[in-house]
């Protein structure tokens, strides 16, 4: 079995970064299935397969099955093809619990008579249900299939894509390539996928997880007509949305909710509903009656919250934006690229790339237009009153530059944090008012001093064209494009490919060394790639560069 893996070693004055990802040949790794037992909470003889690293092997929600043999890596589940031979109800006993997983494949061919697109619509209403689309799936709802959207899912279903259906080892969707693809079409529905939790009578839709394809809207040009939504949640818990890549819907990319009022607010903590590793962007709707849409995620109203890490932004008018009455967002270690903010007007206004509405919309001026025969007034857009609850805003590292970085419009209840960001404005914030910092480059945009908290970010620091490329991460035989934006590090598989998170390090490009590390001879081999000294060591020598 050959592994190449990454690492870095501090040295006098330098880092030195080993080259190549986490790789296995020769090695069956099924999604989710470095498991271990455990006991379930309740104390019962049951007990369950969790996975090491979270996901959706979760024993409080998802695959209980009876007592298996301690190697036994998943629940029994058999792939089927018709999808009505898939559990319909969950598991006896705990309503919250999710039953056994079924499998259904998306080869993108016809079965049955069935279009693949009438199977995956029909499939994702099954509650216990795991879809895996095959790596060159490619669904159109665009026309034909139009009034199957939005796909709507149920309990306790995993929407996902497999490298290969008879020896699955990755996603298909991986560093090096792109992965399957659904084509949403024409907005005449407001959502694409959609996780709705509905009537309080009626069993959640909750646990669900969708990872590893390409959804795609109507044009990576600015959208026209309805402002669609890309992925709706609505008041369901325990939802997972990763290594995806989200563009070209003009509403936007992704929607977490709480609404309608009389209704309850299900969504009330950060971790239950998670969007990390995803490449959102290209949503963007021009200006319309003085609004522009146009983001890639946005918390919604009556108090909705989610964590969204590790994320890669480009081309929304807002990356990550709030209501005013949104319980929030934790943004932590995304990297936001140079484009995005266009709002079709004669001057931008609420280009900001991050973004917390305020509940007032205070009026400056009125006048009586005698054409229109009414009064008209010139209104700030959600400025004043309450911006959400709670927000933090941990290492994120920003390349934009047309407008502030974030602007808080409000007062939050509780507090905003401001920690460890990288910022290539020269101002790190201002305050208050819609006017705050006119004329001036300034990083953070705050209406209100209070309940504000910052604390270690940096300025001035533009990390667009720093790359380095020689160095291959992910262990295809091509150099890839390295970044350290001086709070986290970058790839890009051979620079044709988004950015994918590599580690969590401060330290910049010019204080890095670079070096690979193979065991092809039963030995390791380290070559120093800004330099003219190689050498070959054995596992137990120790790696010095001076």
């Amino acid at each position: 079995m050959k592994c190449r893996f990454f690492l870095a070693i501090l040295l006098t004055g330098a880092a030195l970064v080993i080259c190549a990802s986490a790789f296995f040949e020769n090695s069956y790794v099924p999604a989710a299935a470095l498991t271990e037992d455990v006991t379930t909470p309740s104390g019962a003889n049951t007990r369950v397969l969790q996975d090491r690293t979270g996901g959706d092997w979760n024993p409080n929600t998802c695959h209980l099955t009876p007592e298996a043999p301690k190697y036994n890596v998943r629940p029994p589940v058999t792939p089927v093809t018709d999808v009505s031979q898939c559990p319909a109800s969950v598991s006896e006993g705990d309503p919250n619990q999710c039953g056994p997983h079924c499998i259904v494949d998306i080869t993108g061919s016809p079965v049955g008579g069935h279009a693949p697109e009438e199977i995956l619509t029909e499939a994702l209403k099954r509650c216990n249900t795991t879809i895996r689309l095959g790596p060159n799936v490619s669904l159109d709802y665009s026309d034909k299939f139009k009034g199957l959207r939005p796909l709507e899912f149920g309990r306790c279903v995993t929407l996902t894509s497999v490298n290969d259906f008879n020896r699955p080892t990755s996603q298909a969707r991986t560093p090096h390539s792109v992965g399957p693809l659904l084509h949403f079409g024409d907005p005449e529905s407001e959502s694409f996928l959609s996780v709705k939790c509905g009537s309080e009578d009626a069993l959640p839709n909750d646990h669900v997880r969708i990872s590893g394809f390409r959804i795609f809207g109507t044009t990576d040009d600015q959208q026209s007509g309805e402002e669609a939504v890309g992925i709706l949640i609505h008041r369901c818990v325990d939802v997972e949305i990763s290594n995806m890549e989200i563009h070209g819907f003009g509403g936007k990319g992704i929607v977490v909710e709480n609404v309608p009022e009389d209704s309850s607010a299900r969504i009330n903590d950060f971790s239950q509903v998670r969007i990390h590793d995803n490449f959102i962007h290209h949503n963007q709707h021009p200006s319309s009656g003085g609004h522009a849409g146009g983001y890639g995620v946005e918390t919604g109203h009556r108090g909705a919250r989610a964590h969204i890490y590790r994320n890669v932004f480009d081309f929304n008018r807002h990356a990550i934006a709030a209501t005013g009455d949104t319980g929030g967002y934790f943004a932590e270690e995304n990297l936001i690229l140079k484009g995005g903010g266009w709002h079709n007007i004669l001057f931008s206004r609420y280009t900001h790339i991050f973004d917390a509405h305020g509940t007032d919309s205070p009026c400056y001026l009125c006048w009586f237009n005698p054409i229109a025969w009414k009064v008209q007034c010139a209104c700030a857009d959600h400025i004043g009153g309450q911006a959400g609850e709670e927000f933090r805003f941990y290492r994120n590292s920003f390349q934009y530059h047309s407008d502030n970085a974030i602007h808080i419009r409000g007062q939050p209840r509780d507090k905003a944090y401001f920690t460890e960001n990288v910022f290539p404005h020269k101002h790190l914030d201002a305050c208050c008012g819609p006017f705050a910092g006119l004329g001036l480059d300034v990083a953070i945009k705050f209406n209100s001093t209070w309940n504000n908290e910052i604390e270690g970010n940096i300025t001035k620091t533009d990390t667009f064209g720093e790359y380095y490329s020689q160095c291959d991460f992910d262990g295809d035989g091509i150099d890839d494009l390295f970044l350290a934006t001086g709070a986290t590090w970058w790839y890009s598989s051979s620079g044709q490919f988004p950015w994918t998170f590599l580690n969590t390090s401060s330290t910049r490009k010019k204080d890095l060394r670079f070096g690979y590390f193979d065991d092809r001879f039963g030995h390791s081999h380290w070559t120093n790639r800004l330099g003219s000294r190689s050498r070959t060591f054995s596992l137990g020598d120790l790696i010095l560069m001076t």
